[in-house]
Parts: C-alpha cells; sequence; structure tokens
C-alpha cells in the first residue's frame, strides 16, 4: 500500500545508459509506460541525452546513449529500478502502455511497485 507519507521518486536521481541503435525506441517506451506515473522526457541536453522525471526543473531520470570517447558502444549490464505507484491501477496502465509501445524495454530491467 503506498503512503502519501513518501514521495513519488524516492531517488535523487537515477541515469541509465543505451546503446544509440535503441535511444529512441527506449525513450519512445518510457514516455509511454511512465505516463500513469507522471514521468516524462522534458527535454535534451544533448541529442542522445533525455531529462526526464516527474518535474522539469528537477529532471531525476536520465537516458543516454552510452559514449566513450566519440565511440558509441552497447550496454552491456540492465539496470534495475522500481518507481513507487499510488496503486495497482497505475502499475497495470504502465504495463499496458509498455507494451503498446514496443513490449519489452531496451535498456533496463524496469517494474512498479505499489
Amino acid at each position: 500500500m503506498a503512503s502519501s507519507a513518501f514521495s513519488k521518486v524516492t531517488f535523487d536521481h537515477v541515469g541509465i545508459q543505451c546503446s544509440s541503435e535503441v535511444f529512441e525506441d527506449e525513450i519512445k517506451f518510457l514516455n509511454a509506460s511512465l505516463a500513469p506515473l507522471g514521468i516524462k522526457e522534458h527535454w535534451r541536453i544533448a541529442p542522445l541525452v533525455s531529462a526526464m522525471g516527474n518535474n522539469p526543473q528537477k529532471p531525476d531520470f536520465w537516458v543516454s546513449a552510452v559514449v566513450k570517447g566519440t565511440e558509441i558502444k552497447q550496454a552491456t549490464t540492465p539496470i534495475h529500478i522500481a518507481f513507487r505507484a499510488d496503486d495497482r491501477s497505475q502499475v497495470d496502465e504502465f504495463h499496458k502502455l509498455g507494451l503498446a509501445a514496443g513490449g519489452k524495454d531496451k535498456c533496463v530491467n524496469l517494474r512498479v511497485h505499489v
């Protein structure tokens, strides 16, 4: 059961990386599946660096392409991130919209918990 004593996002910020080949698909997936939680892309500080979250003044979820020098490399280790939802309907909406946006996250083991 979610409590109003907790903020919607309990971390300061999280950054994940993926390859440039799947970057735009990853942003599309994340925008769709996280919409029920009020999380979306607000802006980009570079073509392959997305600032996301609930608040455009302080993005707390960053997605970028893996870059070493000027060479972009494939990310090798997925990251597990669990966002807090207010209720089960938000969890269900997360899964429904994620499937509609392409089915599966590309770079991260993403979960939503009540």
